[in-house]
């Protein structure tokens, strides 16, 4: 939480837990600096089309690191919405993206594997 921010005390934080096995050890060849791993969380709300929030990142610098195995791995970085509530997504889709880092030319995106989840509403406590 960030004590600078006046929104993040009445925000909704979203905590996910999730498994990754993924080989990319395949996608270094001689002209691959290293690989950028991200996973977004990409959803729709009624004011906005598009809303991608990244939760989670790697750089990959080697074959030997590009073998990911996570168990019950949580995101990096905070899932908030911007209307500081979750209450009008109805799904959402966790998404691995890996961008390879050539020594030359052109970086591009490569969006590997997308699933769809649903944003659990927050319990309400008992009167």
């Amino acid at each position: 939480m960030d004590p600078f921010d006046r929104t993040s005390r009445k925000a909704e934080y979203a905590r996910l837990t999730f498994d990754l096995d993924a080989d990319l050890s395949t996608m270094f060849n001689w002209n691959t600096k290293l690989l950028f791993a991200y996973m977004t969380v990409d959803y729709t709300t009624p004011g906005f089309e598009t809303n991608r929030v990244v939760i989670w990142d790697r750089i990959i610098r080697n074959q030997r690191q590009a073998k990911l195995k996570l168990r019950k791995h949580h995101n990096k970085y905070a899932l908030r919405n911007h209307p500081l509530t979750f209450e009008d997504v109805e799904g959402a889709n966790l998404t691995l993206h890996i961008n390879p880092v050539p020594y030359l030319g052109i970086m591009y995106d490569k969006p590997m594997v997308s699933l769809p989840f649903t944003i659990p509403r927050p319990t309400k406590p008992k009167a």
